[in-house]
């Protein structure tokens, strides 16, 4: 069974931040006590936590920081005496000011401890549209899967596609078999009809030539 997690930008970095400049790694909101409780919640290490928009937060904030930069020296140099004067913080701005510490290589070591410690895996992506394409082709590999391990089960490992014309019937008993390798050798390059029947009388199947190799 596979798991995927998604979690909103801010919750994964408040997580992060909580990971490796709070609380520590196994209580409180962090981002392994996160994957703890789904873990024990769907009884499985086999999950993927998915989050959208990391880069693009990175990238504000970059824009953002370069910014109060600018403004703060544009202020200092116009009124100096804003180097004296002591800076208000609003208490909702906490949340923000915890978010803007959080780099990088902190999201990096987060997620590779929870990687190593608890086996799970993580997926960023830049819009909804390309989780939506994601969970689709997961969904379709978990569809598949029972028909390629049954298809790795079959001693023969070359099929025939089912458009070609002259594709070679097989009925229960076995009948066709035969016919069916002469066709398969005669795909490689240079193998006629006489080079395929000498193969086939001497190896009279793919498992057999494979013994031999």
């Amino acid at each position: 069974m596979e798991i995927l997690a998604i979690i909103k930008v801010e919750d994964f970095l408040n997580q992060v931040y909580n990971q490796i400049y709070g609380l520590g790694d196994y209580v409180g909101n962090t981002l392994i006590s996160n994957c703890k409780y789904l873990i024990e919640v769907a009884g499985t290490s086999r999950i993927t936590i998915i989050v959208c928009g990391v880069d693009e937060f990175f990238k504000k904030q970059k824009k953002t920081s370069n910014k109060n930069y600018r403004e703060a020296i544009l202020k200092d140099t116009e009124d100096p005496s804003n180097l004296k004067r002591p800076k208000k913080r609003k208490k909702n701005d906490e949340n923000a000011s915890n978010l803007s510490q959080v780099t990088r290589i902190d999201v990096e070591t987060a997620l590779v401890a929870v990687q190593v410690e608890l086996g799970v895996n993580s997926r960023f992506f830049e819009n909804p549209s390309k989780i939506a394409d994601f969970v689709a082709q997961v969904a379709k590999a978990i569809a598949e899967k029972p028909f390629k391990l049954e298809k790795a089960r079959t001693n023969f490992s070359w099929h025939i596609e089912s458009y070609n014309v002259n594709c070679v019937k097989i009925d229960k008993s076995g009948a066709g078999l035969l016919k069916l390798w002469h066709q398969q050798l005669r795909q490689f390059n240079n193998v006629g009809p006489e080079a395929a029947q000498a193969i086939a009388k001497k190896y009279p199947s793919p498992q057999a030539l494979i013994k031999v190799s």
